[in-house]
This record gives structure tokens, C-alpha cells and sequence, in this order.
């Protein structure tokens, strides 16, 4: 999987708060993008319009690119159903009147290379959003959202379902288990037992109760599935988590002297980027 976005619902300006949260706005960011362009330019053509959903068994082709057309007209019409009017400049006005300006701090680390966001940002002016980039450490970006102050968080796993199943963090308030990337609040709402932070919505709650049984279930029995499915749908419906593109090609280079090493298709960090190849099992040829 590509690069994903992750509007911060929890802002600590209430008006972008309000935005943010609005799966409206979401969807219409998500609509305003050209995945096709995305790919051909940065991609090299090698991948594909993807929307952040797992990549495993209980996810369908239709969940995979749900929301991933470019549809500029869409978007305005959905920005405009959110009262988001322009100026006399074309930039949209907040209900503040200020204009709706989203800073999308960034690290290549997570984007592959400056000309992502740059072509994001271009896409999102033309529907009326002042996008703003600015390139920062991995670290400064860490910090910045464990201390809730980004717009827009970029730093998520891969969720090949293997992984998902011994670690659903990426999938549940926070969004991680390295470092926070939107919820803070909701997440020490729920650590505290409402005794800290805010409450988080309806869907945020379910997706914690989800992670706790989810993973304790046989991997594709009837309630495994249901979860799971119920898991993607939450997902979706809140396009809480914006994909880009995916099956991004990592090839792996091996030796033609090195024998028993099957074909994959594979590549994660997660699996050391090898998947699970046996290695116990190669030998080297004569």
C-alpha cells in the first residue's frame, strides 16, 4: 500500500475540528485526488488506485477502490453541501470567514518523494482548499501528532491480514502502536475510562470493541468474518483512513546460486519484507 491520509478529527481548532470531522469533507478530499496521475507520475504506472483497507481475504475489489475515482465536480459539490463557499479568490471560507487553509506537514519517509503531496495539494486548490506542504523530520512529525498538532497524519502500516491479527492497532484509535496519529483525546478517553480526554464517536468505540475480540477468533470461521467485515465497513463509511494507491512493486533481489525460495507476491516490513520464505529451508547451489 501507498502513502494514505488522515485528517485529524480531533484538531484543536474547533472550526477545523467541525471540518475534519465531517465525513463529507473527507470523501470529497478523497474524490478530489488523481490516483491515475499518481501512479503514472510517481509510480512509474506500477500501481494502482487503492483505498486504505486491509489486504486480506475478507476485503473485496469493490472495497479496494471505493471512493478512489477522480471526480472533481463530486468534491466541490460535496464541499459545497458543507456550507464551505468561496471567496473572491476561489479559496473556501471556514464559518469563522477565514480561509480553509489545511497544512499538510510531511516526511518523505512516508511519501516516497516531495512531488506526492505537491501534486495532492494542486488537486485540492482547484476544488478550493489553500493545501499548504511543508516538508519536516519523521521525528518532528511523531511528535507533532502525539501531541495532537498536525492536520494531516501520513505514518500507517501496511495491514496484510497476517499482521492485522497479532497487531490491529493500525486499524483502531490511535492508529498505531509507535506513535498517535489522530484520536489523542479518544484515546485517553477511553484508557481513563472517561475520567481524561474526550469522548470518541459511536464508530470509534465499536472499533475498539472489535479489536478485542477480533483477534482471538479462528481466521476464517463465520464470527472471524463478520468482524472482519463489519471492521472494513466502519472504515469506509467514516473514510476515517484515505488511501492513495497500492501494490506498489518492492522487489527483493536473490541469488540464482540460492535454491528453494518460492515465488511470492508479498513484500512487507511486517514480514521482514521477505514474508514468511522458510529460510531454515534454502540451500546454495553447487
Amino acid at each position: 500500500l501507498g502513502p494514505v491520509l488522515i485528517f485529524n478529527q480531533t484538531h484543536k481548532d474547533p472550526v477545523l475540528r467541525e471540518i475534519y470531522a465531517d465525513v463529507r469533507f473527507r470523501q470529497a478530499m478523497s474524490l478530489a485526488m488523481n490516483r491515475d496521475e499518481i501512479n503514472e507520475l510517481i509510480f512509474l504506472g506500477l500501481s494502482e488506485p487503492r483505498q486504505a483497507v486491509p489486504v486480506a481475504g475478507f476485503t473485496t475489489p469493490e472495497d479496494e477502490i471505493y471512493m478512489t475515482k477522480f471526480d472533481p465536480e463530486r468534491a466541490n459539490a460535496l464541499l459545497d453541501e458543507l456550507g464551505l463557499e468561496r471567496g473572491s479568490d476561489g479559496v473556501r471560507m471556514r464559518s469563522d470567514g477565514k480561509p480553509l487553509t489545511v497544512l499538510w506537514e510531511y516526511s518523505t519517509q512516508f511519501v516516497f518523494t516531495p512531488e506526492f503531496p505537491t501534486l495532492i495539494a494542486g488537486w485540492w486548490n482547484d476544488v478550493g482548499i489553500n493545501a499548504l506542504v511543508k516538508e519536516v523530520t519523521s521525528q518532528v512529525l511523531r511528535e507533532k501528532g502525539a501531541a495532537n498538532d498536525v492536520d494531516i497524519a501520513i505514518e500507517w502500516d501496511e495491514t496484510f491480514e497476517p499482521v492485522l491479527i497479532s497487531n490491529i492497532s493500525p486499524m483502531v484509535v490511535p492508529f498505531s502502536d509507535f506513535t498517535p496519529l489522530m484520536g489523542v483525546p479518544w484515546r485517553d478517553w477511553m484508557n481513563s475510562d472517561g475520567a481524561s480526554g474526550e469522548e470518541p464517536p459511536a464508530w470509534a468505540k465499536r472499533l475498539a470493541e472489535i479489536a478485542e475480540v477480533w483477534p482471538t477468533l479462528l481466521p476464517g470461521s463465520d464470527e472471524y468474518t463478520k468482524f472482519a467485515r463489519e471492521l472494513v465497513k466502519i472504515h469506509l463509511d467514516n473514510l476515517i483512513i484515505i488511501g492513495t494507491v497500492g501494490r506498489i512493486p518492492k522487489p527483493n533481489v536473490i541469488s540464482n546460486r540460492l535454491g528453494n525460495v518460492p515465488n511470492y507476491e508479498i513484500a512487507n516490513y511486517g514480514y521482514g519484507y521477505a514474508f514468511a520464505l522458510r529460510a531454515d529451508q534454502w540451500y546454495f547451489k553447487n
